[in-house]
């Protein structure tokens, strides 16, 4: 949940008797989040340090299957995620930095599986569309679909901004003012929309 609603769960609690185990699981908590942050903020480095891969393009639906065959034997084994490609065999290469790329698609990835339980059956769906017309621009599009259990409605108003956190409901508030920026990087634009049936995060880099 959001860090407000832990911190108005703690002010409701002020008085009652000391609970160690509550302050482990927010260290816990807190540790975790220092580890992913710092894992992000070192690919980000290499990012930065291979800009020449942005000059040869990257053929997205290879890039998600490939990462999907390594999840399938790892993350998705473990929560159980049924994950369905629906990858559009007439999009070409795209000039964008293969590693940013990667580091979306890790992002969004492992927040979509975050929102998801073992009891509900969780569902990741991965597609691509090679052609989508906005205002009279082409783009490519990419989405990433989870049937989880939503975002509410005052976090997703304010999604992108690093000090929203959602731990335990998915989408780290960190990791996706990262991928808006690496988005923002690649003229691409990223959005969101959620109920209680799930979250769609789309992407759309220009053609």
């Amino acid at each position: 949940r959001a860090d407000s609603e832990r911190t108005w769960r703690h002010t409701q609690n002020i008085g009652e008797p000391f609970n160690s185990d509550n302050l482990s699981k927010e260290i816990n908590i807190v540790r975790e989040e220092v580890h992913r942050t710092s894992q992000i903020l070192l690919q980000l480095k290499d990012l930065k340090q291979d800009e020449s891969l942005t000059h040869t393009g990257v053929d997205m639906n290879v890039e998600i299957q490939d990462l999907c065959t390594i999840y399938k034997n790892s993350l998705f084994l473990i929560k159980e995620i049924q994950c369905e490609l629906l990858l559009d065999p007439k999009l070409e290469r795209l000039t964008l930095n293969r590693n940013t790329l990667k580091q979306i698609l890790t992002n969004l990835i492992r927040n979509a599986s975050e929102a998801l339980s073992k009891a509900k059956k969780g569902k990741i769906k991965i597609s691509t569309n090679a052609l989508i017309n906005v205002n009279g621009q082409d783009f490519v599009e990419l989405s990433i679909e989870d049937n989880g259990p939503g975002i509410p409605a005052d976090i997703l108003n304010s999604l992108f901004k690093p000090v929203i956190s959602t731990k335990g409901n998915g989408h780290s508030g960190l990791g996706l003012s990262i991928t808006k920026n690496l988005v923002k990087d690649a003229k691409g634009t990223i959005s969101c929309r959620s109920s209680e049936s799930g979250t769609v995060f789309q992407i759309l880099f220009p053609k």
